[in-house]
């Protein structure tokens, strides 16, 4: 409810249908169901600031890409303490203050957030989400759009994992295949939000870019096969991970790399349970 009443007082939501699409949509759910062992101190700074995300993704949705790009450029200058925020801007406030609020925490692995969270935002409005792409452009497109390095960095951040940049890079093949598994689930079950949004909303951002379409265009699958086909996926990237771990293990790691595999994991299945639930995906009557 902290997090939940922090954004009804301080969003600019635009009525009351809409915050209670919000609360429906149960976005600290999906972070507590993603983060099952953040640290009591950190959790709900982090959840301010993944909640803040999804708020500010589904702003971009109906804007044009060049809008949207001027739209976030502000906000990675106000992060980084270039720009003050608008005094008519709830959005810009809440963006400084969220970040304020995590770096008081732990200076260090919120800084860690940073750049993967301006990458992040710089592809949402990249022209390369319009462009036509294989199974496996689109998979190294979604790298970035997914925001994994941002979901990564936080859990660092909320379970105070501190890791050299050689024990990063050694698990920099985990990581990809985490990111494969995360950015295909939530495809699969945003794929009717993102079909209908494409068809009511007149924008450039909301164009779908969803691997249930570059694998049907590609395949020749209708659209109900491709998401079967991207289960058997997923499935399989989930074996892989496992295989992963053992040989990190076989091979030895510090303990804080072992908490770190551990809570790769657990985001992995937290995901896809929110996902599977959420309003956000399963009640198109809310939308």
């Amino acid at each position: 409810m902290e997090v939940n009443n922090y954004f009804l007082n301080n969003w600019p939501f635009p009525d009351e249908r809409t915050k209670l699409q919000f609360v429906a949509e149960g976005l600290p759910t999906w972070h507590l169901c993603q983060y099952p062992t953040a640290r009591e101190d950190r959790v709900g700074a982090a959840c301010r600031f993944m909640v803040m995300l999804f708020l500010i993704d589904d702003l971009l949705e109906h804007l044009p890409l060049k809008e949207g790009s001027s739209y976030n450029e502000r906000l990675i200058s106000i992060v980084k303490g270039e720009t003050a925020p608008a005094q008519d801007s709830p959005i810009e406030k809440v963006v400084l203050n969220v970040w304020e609020d995590m770096r008081s925490i732990d200076k260090r692995l919120s800084d860690d957030i940073e750049e993967p969270t301006f990458a992040f935002w710089r592809s949402q409005n990249d022209k390369d989400r319009l462009a036509k792409k294989s199974v496996a452009e689109y998979l190294k497109y979604r790298e970035l759009d997914v925001a994994s390095a941002v979901l990564l960095a936080t859990q660092r951040f909320q379970d105070a994992i501190y890791l050299s940049e050689e024990e990063l890079a050694s698990v920099a093949d985990l990581e990809l295949n985490y990111t494969h598994h995360i950015s295909v689930i939530n495809d699969v079950m945003s794929w009717d939000k993102e079909l209908r949004a494409s068809k009511d909303i007149a924008a450039e951002g909301s164009i779908v870019s969803n691997i249930v379409q570059t694998l049907a265009d590609e395949s020749g699958l209708d659209y109900d096969g491709a998401k079967r086909t991207c289960w058997v996926m997923i499935r399989e990237w989930e074996r892989q991970h496992d295989a992963i771990v053992q040989q990190k293990l076989q091979e030895g790691c510090s303990d804080a790399l072992k908490t770190y595999m551990e809570g790769i994991e657990l985001q992995m299945s937290g995901n896809e349970l929110w996902s599977r639930t959420t309003h956000r995906y399963n009640a198109p009557h809310l939308k």
